[in-house]
C-alpha cells in the first residue's frame, strides 16, 4: 500500500537436493523440504532467489511443496539457476559463475524449453552436445557453457521481452581478473558488458558504480551489486541467512563472509528490476536498515458525508465534492510519492487539503470552499474528523 519499502532480499540460496555440494542432512524421519520450507517461511527475508546448477527441477518442486504448507505466506521466490562458465580469469583460474534469475510470472514449459535449447560442453556418443536439460548426474561438476550462446539462447526463448537478469559472482569463483593479462582483462569486460548485476560484498559496490571501470575509453554502465547466503545446508542456512558474518584475518584486518541486501522496490520481478535504474538508492548491503526520514506523512484518510459540495469562492457556483466517497487511506512513501489520475479527479485537492489541515495555506483554498451538510467547513479546525492525517505535521508546500 505504500509502495516501495526497504525489505531483505537474498536471491541466492539452494535447495535440498541442489545438483552439487547438497550437504543438506535428513536425520531419521524427517522431511528435508518441510524443515527447509520452515526455515524460509520463519525468516525475516521477503523474497529468494532459489538456486540450483543448470536445472530449474527443484525450484519447482518446492513452490509447489511450500504453497500447500503455506498457502497464505507472502513470502515470494524467483527462480536463480547457476552455470558455469567456460572461460576463466581470476588468479586460481576458476570458471566463472553466472546467474540468471527469472521472473516468477514465466511458465515452467518455457524455462524448460531454454533449458533444453541451451548446449553444454558435454557430448553424447554421436558427438552432438548435451543440453543442460539432459545432463546426467555425474556430468553436473564438470559442466561449462558459453556466454555467448547463453545470451542467444535466452534470446531465442524469450524473444525481446526482458524477463530475466544475468548477474556474474563478482568474488571467489568470479571476476578477479589478474592485471598482467590484458586478454583475461578484456574478457572481464566483456561479461560485464552483458551482466545486470553482480553477486558481491559491500567491498565491491563502489566499483560497480564506477563509470571507468573498463580496460578502453568505454564508459561503463553503474550496475547493482547484491549478496546472497548461497547457503548449500541447514547448517549454512542457520549461520548465514540474513546474517552478517565477519572473520578476523588478522589483528587489524576483518574479512565480511555473508551480509544482508537491502532492495527497495515491492515484492515482483518488475520492482527488482527498479535496481538496475538507480542502483545507488534502491539497493543497500549493510548489517542495518537503511534509514527512514525522520519528518514523514505516513498516510491521509478522508471521510465527508455524502452532502459535501465544493464552492467558489464570492459566487454561487457549486457542485458535489469529488472526494466525498473517497473512504480508504492513502498511504505516503518515505521517500517519494506520485499522485496519478485524470483531470478533475481530485489529485490536486488531496494535497490542498493535507496542507490547510496542517495550517499551510494554498491558492487552491483561497478561490474555493467546501459546503458540508450547508454550512461552510473549516479545514484547519476539523472538529468532526472528516479529515486525518498520521505523520508530522512539520511540511514544506509548495
Amino acid at each position: 500500500e505504500k509502495g516501495s519499502i526497504w525489505r531483505k532480499w537474498d536471491l541466492h540460496i539452494h535447495t535440498p537436493l541442489t545438483k552439487l555440494s547438497d550437504n543438506y542432512k535428513q536425520i531419521e524421519d524427517e522431511n528435508i523440504w518441510d524443515t527447509f520450507s520452515s526455515k524460509i517461511e520463519n525468516s525475516s527475508v521477503a523474497a529468494f532467489g532459489i538456486t540450483d546448477y543448470f536445472s530449474s527441477d527443484n525450484y519447482f518442486y518446492f513452490i509447489d511443496f511450500f504453497k500447500k504448507k503455506y498457502p497464505d505466506s507472502k513470502k515470494v521466490f524467483f527462480l536463480n539457476i547457476e552455470f558455469r562458465l567456460d572461460i576463466a580469469v581470476n588468479p586460481k583460474g576458476e570458471e566463472i559463475n553466472i546467474h540468471v534469475i527469472f521472473s516468477n510470472k514465466i511458465s515452467q514449459n518455457q524455462i524448460e524449453d531454454f533449458l533444453t535449447d541451451l548446449k553444454t560442453n558435454h557430448s553424447n556418443a554421436s558427438g552432438a552436445k548435451i543440453s543442460c536439460k539432459n545432463l546426467q548426474k555425474e556430468q553436473f561438476v564438470s559442466a561449462t557453457i558459453n556466454h555467448n550462446e547463453l545470451v542467444l539462447s535466452l534470446k531465442r526463448i524469450f524473444g525481446n521481452e526482458k524477463s530475466y537478469l544475468i548477474l556474474a559472482a563478482a568474488n571467489n569463483a568470479g571476476l578477479r581478473p589478474s592485471s598482467k593479462s590484458p586478454r583475461k582483462l578484456a574478457i572481464t569486460d566483456e561479461i560485464d558488458k552483458l551482466c545486470d548485476a553482480f553477486f558481491g560484498g559491500r567491498q565491491n559496490v563502489e566499483y560497480y558504480l564506477n563509470k571507468d571501470r573498463y580496460e578502453t575509453e568505454e564508459l561503463a554502465k553503474p550496475k547493482p551489486v547484491v549478496n546472497g547466503c548461497d547457503a548449500h545446508s541447514f547448517e549454512e542456512i542457520d549461520n548465514f541467512l540474513c546474517k552478517y558474518v565477519t572473520k578476523e584475518v588478522s589483528q587489524w584486518k576483518i574479512e565480511i563472509l555473508k551480509d544482508i541486501t537491502w532492495i527497495k522496490s515491492d515484492l515482483t520481478f518488475e520492482g527488482l528490476k527498479q535496481i538496475l535504474y538507480e542502483p545507488i538508492f534502491r539497493v543497500k548491503i549493510n548489517d542495518i536498515e537503511p534509514r527512514t526520514p525522520i519528518r514523514r506523512v505516513e498516510k491521509i484518510k478522508f471521510d465527508f458525508p455524502n452532502q459535501t459540495l465544493i464552492k467558489r469562492k464570492n459566487s454561487k457556483e457549486q457542485q458535489d465534492f469529488c472526494l466525498k466517497h473517497l473512504k480508504h487511506p492513502i498511504y505516503f512513501s518515505d521517500y517519494f510519492t506520485c499522485i496519478i489520475g485524470g483531470r478533475g479527479t481530485g489529485k490536486s485537492t488531496i494535497i490542498s487539503l493535507l496542507a490547510e489541515k496542517l495550517n499551510e495555506k494554498t491558492d487552491f483554498f483561497n478561490k474555493a470552499e467546501l459546503i458540508v451538510n450547508g454550512s461552510q467547513y473549516n479545514i484547519e479546525n476539523d472538529l468532526s474528523n472528516y479529515i486525518e492525517i498520521t505523520g508530522t505535521n512539520e511540511i514544506e508546500f509548495v
